[in-house]
């Protein structure tokens, strides 16, 4: 599937997919570091919480970046919200599946897969009420307009504004919760952030391509 990037003028997004990249980069090299098996990644950021909220804040600030960038690229004005679900959701459906085809082979090629679920909780928490509260959480979605369904979507939908949350999340519950549930779902949204720079990368070659033979 192909999209035709050679009216729009990619110059526009390039402060902005700067940025992302160095957000990116600079988690990539602590997620470089969390072992492939989910038990033992647990245990990793359960001994280094402070990475894990740092890493956390700032992958989840790239994907946006990476994804308002996109907006830009194909001359729409980003929306003003940190929730990746709705960014995503609002580019056009070509541009979302041919996101999700490239994700899907990527993402297959990854050693490391494992996701987090992460529960904030006011008092220590059973193992029996830790997935209970992960479960009732959980956000399902539907497979894309062509059936796929990589997991990326699922990834997007749970990881929503958690970005205000990962960020204030030494401040403490508020509003008298008694818990919150936090998806980390590093390996989703490094490889999408890698996808989405790479259509932004082609947008850049094509657009220079039609202005040569202009």
């Amino acid at each position: 599937m192909h999209f035709d990037f050679k009216e729009f003028d990619p110059g526009s997004a390039a402060m902005a997919v700067r940025t992302a990249r160095e957000f990116r980069r600079n988690v990539k090299v602590i997620f470089d570091q969390v072992p492939a098996n989910k038990d033992l990644a647990a245990a990793h950021f359960g001994a280094n919480t402070d990475l894990m909220i740092f890493s956390a804040t700032n992958l989840i600030f790239a994907a946006e970046l990476f994804l308002k960038s996109l907006y830009l690229v194909i001359g729409l004005k980003p929306p003003q919200n940190h929730n990746l679900w709705k960014l995503y959701t609002g580019l056009p459906k070509k541009l979302q599946e041919i996101i999700e085809g490239n994700f899907g082979a990527k993402f297959a090629a990854l050693e490391n897969k494992a996701s987090l679920h992460i529960v904030h909780a006011r008092a220590q928490l059973s193992q029996e009420e830790f997935e209970s509260a992960v479960s009732s959480e959980r956000k399902p979605v539907k497979p894309n307009a062509s059936g796929s369904n990589t997991g990326l979507r699922q990834a997007l939908k749970e990881t929503g504004d958690s970005y205000q949350a990962w960020r204030y999340l030494f401040q403490g519950l508020n509003n008298g919760r008694r818990q919150q549930v936090l998806h980390l779902h590093w390996p989703h949204l490094d490889c999408f952030c890698g996808v989405v720079d790479d259509i932004i990368l082609n947008a850049q070659k094509q657009f220079a391509e039609q202005h040569r033979l202009d």
